[in-house]
């Protein structure tokens, strides 16, 4: 209306607006839906709310990984991020999902949660390079419908190389440094405030 258009452009408008968001749309709902179910295992809500989250998916999880992986942690880290943007579609839902993950991950090694969430920021962003629907989101803007798979392939080593890049930078400051630089007692208050 404040562009004087006619209804049926308007109506024109909404649909394809819909169209274009349902897809992000899909994927952020089962993001959040999946963190819930991470978050809210075990014991459930009561658990967390008794301060007793160690029985929770995503901290049994974080044991694991650190049993895995002890200090090269980093190096998997980033790629964590790569497959949460690959599965949900976005950074953020990334960080989201597995934020939490990699924050206890790196607590539990002693090593800078800060820094580990950083590098998992990282691998998020690398990971909107082959995520599925960011792709088909850009071949259908550019009229490429079909060439989804060649660029996914074309995208996966520049992906690759921003997680080593992030391995080396910001890997290399946890090992160098040996303490963390973030201060691992604020991080211990920030998981008990948010735990």
């Amino acid at each position: 209306m404040i562009h004087k258009m006619p209804a049926d452009k308007i109506k024109e408008t909404i649909v394809d607006t819909a169209q274009q968001v349902s897809g992000a749309f899909i994927a952020l709902i089962f993001g959040c839906a999946m963190v819930y179910v991470y978050r809210n295992t075990a014991d459930g809500s009561a658990a967390i709310e008794a301060g007793k989250i160690d029985s929770t998916m995503l901290i049994c999880m974080a044991r694991a990984l650190a049993d895995l992986a002890g200090k090269a942690y980093v190096i998997i880290s980033p790629f964590i991020g790569v497959l949460g943007a690959f599965m949900a579609g976005s950074n953020t839902v990334s960080n989201i999902l597995f934020a939490p993950l990699q924050f206890e991950t790196a607590r539990l090694l002693t090593i800078s949660p800060l820094i580990v969430c950083a590098i998992q920021n990282i691998g998020g962003a690398a990971g909107n390079m082959i995520c599925v629907n960011n792709v088909v989101s850009a071949c259908a803007t550019t009229g490429t419908l079909g060439n989804e798979g060649k660029v996914i392939k074309t995208n996966m080593l520049p992906c690759i190389i921003y997680c080593i890049v992030a391995i080396l930078v910001l890997g290399s400051a946890v090992v160098i440094l040996k303490q963390d630089p973030m201060g691992l007692a604020v991080a211990e208050q920030v998981a008990s405030v948010i735990g």
